[in-house]
């Protein structure tokens, strides 16, 4: 049996084949919690976004991809499965590439949560800062904290999905890091799961937060694209 057939989620976890990162999240992560992921343009978010498909569709899941930047490639997610030997089904994977923020809210108050009630799902948004960033004061910021991410929750906690939300980032002048998640504390208090991607020149995925636990330091965990795409294979003896 090939080795990469034993990644198959175990207890509801949902494994991502990077050992360490895995490790850190005891064992993958769980089912009605939300993952938030932020970083610098060309940190690997999309990446990190198809690979987490990619496996969510190994494991028998339907994927539901809210596509707001445009960025989505069936391409990508054939080549992660083909590279690291899983049999996928793409008939389970839902795509909607919205334009405006206006269908982004009428997505969620109006049709996802049906969607995701069809079973086993993943729910992955790239970005879910695309079509408001530009007014983070103005009124689609608010509908955004105040009615978007807490029907997310909602429907996370009730319905048992899996739930990643891409962010893009915002400079952080005050704190001690460069730059935060786009709504800064108002997004974070929503996840359970927190990951800062480091810059492209030293790649570093950073766990801010874990199973709604801060550990006392952030833990730090070295990538690469190729680890993405390939996983981390055990060596022959």
């Amino acid at each position: 049996m090939n080795a990469y057939l034993k990644v198959k989620s175990q207890n509801d976890k949902l494994k991502t084949q990077i050992p360490k990162l895995d490790r850190a999240l005891d064992g993958g992560f769980n089912k009605g919690e939300i993952t938030l992921i932020y970083g610098p343009p060309a940190s690997g978010k999309t990446i990190f976004a198809h690979l987490l498909a990619t496996i969510s569709l190994f494991n028998g899941h339907k994927v539901v991809f809210i596509d707001s930047e445009h960025t989505f490639s069936m391409d990508h997610i054939k080549n992660i499965a083909h590279r690291r030997n899983l049999s996928i089904n793409p008939n389970n994977l839902f795509i909607t590439q919205p334009i405006l923020f206006s269908q982004e809210r009428e997505i969620v108050r109006n049709s996802l949560k049906e969607i995701l009630r069809t079973g086993t799902t993943t729910l992955i948004w790239d970005s879910i800062s695309k079509n408001s960033r530009d007014s983070i004061y103005g009124e689609s910021a608010l509908i955004l904290f105040n009615e978007i991410l807490p029907k997310i929750l909602k429907y996370t906690t009730e319905i048992q999905t899996y739930t990643f939300l891409i962010s893009q980032i915002v400079a952080d002048f005050r704190g001690e890091n460069e730059f935060k998640p786009y709504g800064g504390s108002r997004i974070l208090n929503f996840c359970d799961n927190v990951f800062r991607l480091g810059w492209p020149e030293r790649r570093m995925i950073i766990l801010e937060k874990i199973h709604r636990q801060t550990p006392e330091r952030n833990i730090k965990i070295p990538y690469s694209i190729k680890m993405i795409l390939n996983g981390e294979r055990r060596r022959k003896r």
